[in-house]
């Protein structure tokens, strides 16, 4: 990973809709080359809520289109268990490497749309998680390196229960927490307002594939 800061995540026109099965009727409305374009572009966890609403004809071809790393990721999403923490978590935070400098840390915070401007998630050059920053302990650092100022907080794993999750943030008086896969990799962020329990459907069933959701009418 290079010692930048990444930008917030795209929103396609078919993803300006908050309800994923709004979403997922937006996209089975688009020619699928469209909708494979906006697929591309969308924050992956909002591109997986959405695709557990289409059919499973619709899905399928909308999947095929999509870059290989990327339809890796989003089948990885899919077949998570329906209530573990991953099902739920978004990409809407702010990441910095650890070598990053302080005041470039701060710009971004500042910067950012969507995400929560009160604390940076300070990862190794691996990706690995390792704590956090506010703006607070970024202001007059200069080019200090992130990694000397970061704050210890819990992470949650993307196979954690809802309950779990919501027992640390509990314990730690927060609406949200880091979440990271198996290699403790940062991979999202889960929030106490997303933990609510999620109808069952087609893609959380993989691979046993079926039902009828958005785009059943739509000819190829």
């Amino acid at each position: 990973m290079a010692d930048t800061v990444r930008t917030s995540a795209e929103h396609p026109e078919a993803f300006t809709a908050a309800d994923p099965a709004a979403q997922a009727r937006q996209l089975a409305e688009l020619p699928v080359l469209e909708a494979a374009r906006q697929a591309r572009r969308a924050p992956l966890h909002e591109l997986a809520r959405a695709v557990r609403h289409l059919d499973r004809a619709t899905f399928r071809d909308l999947e095929r289109r999509l870059p290989g790393e990327r339809r890796r990721a989003l089948r990885h999403l899919l077949s998570l268990p329906p209530g573990c923490v991953g099902a739920t978590q978004r990409d809407d935070y702010t990441p910095v490497n650890d070598g990053v400098p302080a005041e470039a840390a701060l710009r971004a915070l500042e910067g950012q749309s969507g995400a929560d401007p009160s604390v940076a998630y300070v990862v190794h050059g691996d990706g690995r998680y390792c704590g956090v920053v506010a703006p607070g302990q970024l202001l007059g650092q200069g080019r200090t390196p992130v990694g000397r100022l970061v704050t210890p907080r819990a992470a949650l794993s993307e196979l954690d229960d809802r309950h779990r999750a919501l027992r640390c943030m509990d314990r730690a008086r927060l609406d949200e927490l880091p979440v990271v896969d198996t290699t403790e990799r940062l991979v999202g962020v889960a929030r106490r307002a997303d933990l609510a329990p999620q109808r069952r459907s087609w893609a959380q069933m993989l691979p046993r594939l079926g039902g009828r959701g958005a785009g059943a009418e739509r000819r190829r």
